[in-house]
């Protein structure tokens, strides 16, 4: 080729290699690759026109992906068709050589029907280059010349090298494309891990807390949901003879049959569900059969497994799960599932103990309610000898805590039972009333009414839940009377009435009425024995010169019934009365106050001596009294000196409990809060573990990212950087969010003793690296004190106390930190004060809650968990946490540690 004077200098072959080579290194699309290689190629080889044909995924047909310079209105031999020998675009695949056709005729030679089968005419010279990449077959090149032309072996070298490049740049956008579906499906992958690990998060603070096992249940198939993909979990309960599905996930509603089943019930010795009861333990089933283990329609899972739930020693629910994507059990699935079990476990004892301790409560606050009520007696009638008046309070008290109607307090009298306290109108329609109350002035005899006759018969207290009605009276008097408790009133252990409670309305005595009741009743006859007692004492005054030089000597030991026994008998009445209370019915008669050997108390240690002696009250708690018989119970009891109008002394009173609940109660509860730091350890090391895993897979990503972003980042458009960035940021956060998270879990799974710190040198350390961090911020501190503190945990406390002031600074502000202290008892009371933004009132508490942000990440950066963390530390050291603050002025964090002289 030559060129005329004054012309450009053509370019050599070589030249336009480079040229198209620096061209393709910017393609992104097939499209634009075409675009660069058509003109390119038929410039530098004088070309009229082009055509691109590739292999179709399917691997069976050649397809037109460019063309340039052919008419398009006129056909052309280049079309659309099957990949095969028999169209040169083909040929070249199967031989890998390209083909020369120096002239139509020997194109037609060789294919001699090619132009009658797509109606288009043979260029005059054409070129067919295959397109390779190693060893797959990608397409063809082909080119078109009007003028004859002889492929120099320089040429036929340009178009191999340029097959080549082709090539390569399809690879390298396919790669792109790798890369891409492989970074959106690793971020798909954590994002589900993050919603996984939030779901898990939020079960396990609920599982510290919820007692409700189907709000639970549906937190745990949330839980397990999020962490495996394509699953079905839910809980049962047994109901007569059926296992009953009660909450289960979403997914089971697109397989309404088998949800009808599941619903239904599924019978006791269905393979699966018998292995969990036989066992008590979690049952696994790799290689899932439907037929086998009789559930119709679940022939969709791999592996199913199943958690038998417990409560108070009674097989209570099932808590199923069922993996449609694999065959087999793996040891970590195998570990998740057993601890949302576990948790489910713990939420039931939980429960349990929590309605143990309710109605244990409930049953002691009604003692002491009722105790309430009948000390207000003792201490208003104190020198009251009147027994009915006594018994009148002791009604009164009762009436006042239980629903309308009334009480009446029977003796026997003459051959009859008579009326001889009532508290309360016995009807509710005034005739009624009038005619029942000449029924009840009139008395019965004494083997009529039931109510009566069966509570002095047994001495114990007897409770009608539905009135007997009629026998000993008109049964249309009585329609109103639907419950009735009859109690039999004793003193010193001798029956001497019925105190007797009616109520309208329909309702069974429940536990708590019932202990109302008998404390109240056994109250009463404490309080009519001291009645009886102080009658006793005023008779026995005469010989009060006598007792002072004898008092105490021979102490035997104190009658149960109340009676303590002196060698003297001037003694026994003096110091003859004894006040107790006891739970629950004594079997013995005689109880000694004695040592364990039998010994008895020597003079000087005995607390109604004592307290005669000292004229003040003595107090014992956790002494022991001995029966007759060998066996103990604890007690707690005062004595207290009696005094004449004179002032004198004339004798003391002893008043011992039975503390025997009391002491299993607080047993109990003991082994509740062990239970429930230990099911918290074990939350707290979950959590932690799965936290800990977490961290690997987030290096991976960011550390590819940094890796794509440095090799290919130039080969990315604008769009790929951002997502590339968008990759990196999200692992940044999600390593921020573990990283808080393993530090919450950290606060009591690595905590160190509590010793001596100077919380001045913890502030120094923490403002040191903020100064560096944030240059200019004013970081500031009183005089702080030495504290008795976990130096590590201090340090991270005041770290993000003080990161917090800096964070949420109000915009053109220069960030000012005070951290003061000031003492309170035994605590120093820490304050941390900033010029923020502030925090308005009705997010005081929510803020100390993990995960509780009150603005996005695009305004503040952080995770929502560096408060709770602090909330965490301060509770550790047995402080607590708080704040006031002004919006648009600042905030001040209070919080309390205790002092190192305690």
């Amino acid at each position: 080729m030559s060129s005329s004077p004054g012309a450009a200098t053509p370019l050599s072959l070589s030249q336009h290699l480079q040229d198209v080579t620096e061209h393709l290194a910017g393609a992104r699309t097939p499209q634009q690759v075409f675009d660069m290689i058509l003109p390119l190629t038929l410039e530098a080889l004088g070309a009229v026109a082009g055509v691109v044909l590739l292999i179709n995924p399917a691997g069976d047909q050649l397809k037109i992906a460019a063309t340039w310079g052919h008419e398009t209105s006129a056909p052309s031999l280049w079309q659309n068709g099957p990949f095969d020998d028999q169209t040169p675009a083909g040929a070249v695949l199967v031989t890998r050589e390209a083909l020369y056709f120096e002239s139509a005729a020997a194109l037609n030679a060789v294919y001699p029907h090619l132009e009658a089968r797509t109606g288009g005419v043979a260029a005059v010279t054409t070129a067919v280059v295959p397109i390779f990449l190693e060893d797959q077959a990608l397409g063809s090149l082909i080119l078109d010349f009007t003028a004859p032309h002889h492929f120099t072996a320089e040429e036929q070298h340009f178009l191999r090298i340029l097959g080549a490049q082709c090539a390569l740049a399809f690879n390298r956008m396919r790669l792109v494309a790798d890369l891409q579906q492989q970074v959106h499906l690793r971020t798909a992958q954590l994002e589900e891990q993050v919603r996984a690990q939030d779901a898990f998060v939020a079960y396990t603070e609920a599982a510290g807390a919820e007692t409700d096992v189907l709000q639970l249940a549906q937190q745990a198939v949330g839980v397990l949901t999020a962490r495996f993909p394509e699953c079905s979990s839910g809980y049962y309960a047994l109901e007569g003879q059926l296992w009953t599905l009660q909450m289960h996930s979403e997914d089971l509603y697109a397989t309404p049959e088998l949800l009808h089943d599941l619903r239904s019930g599924l019978p006791l010795d269905t393979p699966l569900f018998a292995a969990a009861v036989q066992t008590g333990e979690p049952v696994f089933v790799d290689a899932w059969d439907a037929q086998r283990e009789q559930i119709e329609r679940a022939d969709m899972y791999g592996t199913v497994a199943i958690y038998p739930l417990s409560q108070g020693g009674t097989l209570r629910g099932m808590f199923a799960l069922g993996l449609k994507w694999q065959d087999r059990w793996e040891d970590r699935d195998r570990a998740v599932f057993r601890a949302v079990g576990r948790s489910l476990q713990l939420a039931l004892e939980r429960a349990e103990q929590a309605r143990a301790f309710q109605t244990q409560n409930a049953l002691l606050n009604a003692r002491t309610q009722a105790l309430e009520g009948f000390a207000n007696l003792i201490q208003d009638l104190a020198l009251e000898t009147d027994r009915y008046a006594l018994i009148r309070r002791a009604e009164q008290v009762v009436m006042s805590l239980l629903p309308d109607g009334y009480a009446l307090y029977y003796e026997r009298e003459e051959g009859r039972w008579r009326n001889k306290v009532q508290t309360g109108v016995l009807g509710t329609e005034p005739q009624q009333a009038a005619a029942l109350q000449a029924v009840v002035d009139a008395g019965f005899p004494y083997d009529v009414p039931e109510s009566l006759t069966v509570p002095w018969a047994s001495q114990q207290p007897y409770y009608q839940d539905q009135y007997k009605r009629g026998g000993d009276t008109d049964a249309a008097l009585v329609q109103h009377v639907s419950t009735v408790a009859s109690l039999p009133v004793k003193v010193h252990g001798n029956i001497i009435g019925i105190l007797a409670f009616v109520v309208f309305a329909s309702n069974p005595w429940t536990p708590i009425e019932k202990a109302v009741m008998e404390t109240v009743v056994r109250s009463l006859g404490l309080a009519l024995e001291r009645a009886q007692g102080l009658e006793n004492l005023a008779q026995a005054s005469r010989f009060n010169e006598l007792i002072l030089s004898n008092v105490g000597e021979g102490l035997t030991g104190v009658d149960l019934q109340g009676c303590t026994t002196f060698a003297n008998p001037a003694a026994l009445q003096l110091l003859g009365y004894a006040a107790a209370e006891f739970i629950g019915q004594p079997q013995h008669a005689l109880i000694h106050h004695t040592r364990a050997d039998g010994s008895p108390y020597p003079r000087d240690t005995c607390p109604i001596y004592a307290a005669f002696t000292a004229g003040q009250t003595q107090t014992v708690q956790g002494d022991v009294f001995w029966r007759k018989d060998g066996t103990s119970f604890p007690v707690e009891y005062t004595s207290t000196p009696i005094r004449n109008e004179a002032g004198q002394m004339t004798g003391a009173v002893l008043v011992f409990r039975d503390i025997t609940q009391r002491q299993q109660a607080e047993a109990a509860l003991h082994d509740s809060h062990q239970e429930l730091q230990r099911s918290n350890a074990e939350l707290e090391q979950f959590a932690y573990i799965a936290s800990h895993d977490l961290q690997a897979p987030i290096r991976t990503v960011t550390s590819f990212a940094g890796i794509i972003e440095r090799k290919y980042g130039s080969a990315l458009d604008d769009r790929g950087r951002l997502y590339l960035q968008q990759i990196v940021n999200g692992g940044e956060h999600m390593k921020r969010l573990v990283d808080d998270l393993l530090a919450f879990s950290r606060v009591h799974t690595e905590r160190r003793d509590l010793q001596s710190t100077d919380a001045g040198q913890v502030f120094d350390g923490v403002a040191q690296r903020l100064q560096d961090e944030v240059p200019g911020a004013v970081l500031k501190r009183g005089d702080l004190p030495v504290v008795l503190a976990d130096a590590q945990q201090l340090d991270r406390l005041l770290q993000n106390l003080m990161s917090n002031g800096l964070k949420y600074q109000r915009e053109g502000s220069v960030p000012d930190i005070h951290v003061s202290a000031q003492r309170e008892g035994r605590f120093w009371r820490f304050a941390v004060s900033d010029n923020g933004i502030g925090i308005e009132p009705q997010y005081y508490e929510r803020i100390f809650e993990i995960f509780q942000r009150l603005h996005g990440r695009e305004t503040y950066a952080g995770t929502g968990i560096g408060l709770a963390v602090c909330k965490k530390i301060v509770e550790r050291h047995g402080g607590r946490l708080w704040l006031d603050s002004t919006l648009g002025v600042g905030s001040t964090f209070f919080f309390t540690l205790p002092s190192t002289g305690g």
